[in-house]
């Protein structure tokens, strides 16, 4: 996924969601999501100077909210993810600045000091993704997973209404066979390849995988073995993809309603 750098590294974090007063139970209209990356060497310091700034957002009574995910199949560095819940762009116009939270709450000269840690992260990347219900079957009662399966298709120029519509029929089929397969895709909104959907699949345990239904056996029942075969043939000859498995990191994060 093609994202902007950003010249300081966890700018993100002046920039991010008040906290609502309970944790929806569906899927947020939009997700600010930003990327970035530590260094091994890095990492510990990096990670006490989040969790310090996680906490000072709890505290604080115009505190922030975030969920971060570590990717636990990259390396040699940390890579992470953060993803703040929008249901309106015009909450934007709301993000107060991380460093009045953190100067209120630990006091300047320790503030100083977070900041200047959480400086020690790589590259970073930032896009507004938006929610697809059409092309999205999300788990009940819905809210950040311990883990995500995250599948990043990149869809041929001029082809994505075409995959789309063979991308509907997909949901259709778990649909009509009550299958336990659920999922999110956002697409980039702001930033970011506008060619790129995100296929995020949530699970809290591995061993979950294991009963997980394949999308072809799932189409063969509802449609048929030749018309199944075919329409996944055909989204995969206009499309490249990409997976990655994610972990959150609960003591980086700050939950909404917490």
């Amino acid at each position: 996924m093609k994202i902007s750098r950003l010249s300081l590294v966890l700018a993100l974090l002046l920039l991010a969601v008040p906290a609502a007063s309970q944790e929806a139970a569906a899927p947020p209209e939009y997700f600010f999501l930003v990327a970035s990356s530590v260094a091994q060497e890095d990492a510990s310091d990096w990670s006490a100077a989040l969790a310090l700034t996680a906490k000072a957002h709890a505290k604080h009574p115009d505190g922030q909210s975030w969920v971060t995910y570590r990717e636990l199949t990259g390396g040699p560095d940390e890579a992470v993810r953060f993803f703040f819940p929008l249901n309106r762009l015009a909450e934007l116009d709301q993000w107060s600045s991380n460093r009045q939270v953190l100067t209120e709450i630990l006091g300047k000269d320790r503030a100083r000091i977070v900041l200047s840690d959480l400086d020690l992260a790589g590259d970073s990347g930032e896009s507004i993704l938006s929610y697809s219900s059409k092309l999205s079957r999300p788990w009940p009662n819905f809210q950040a997973p311990k883990h995500v399966w995250i599948e990043e298709v990149r869809v041929a120029d001029g082809k994505m209404a075409e995959y789309a519509a063979l991308a509907q029929r997909v949901v259709r089929s778990f649909n009509d066979q009550a299958s336990e397969g659920y999922w999110v895709v956002y697409g980039n909104a702001i930033g970011g390849d506008s060619s790129t959907l995100l296929w995020m699949y949530g699970f809290d345990q591995f061993s979950e995988l294991d009963a997980w239904e394949s999308r072809l056996s799932v189409l063969d029942e509802s449609m048929g073995e030749g018309d199944a075969g075919q329409l996944i043939a055909a989204m995969e000859a206009m499309s490249s993809s990409t997976t990655s498995i994610w972990q959150m990191e609960p003591a980086l994060s700050q939950f909404v309603g917490e």
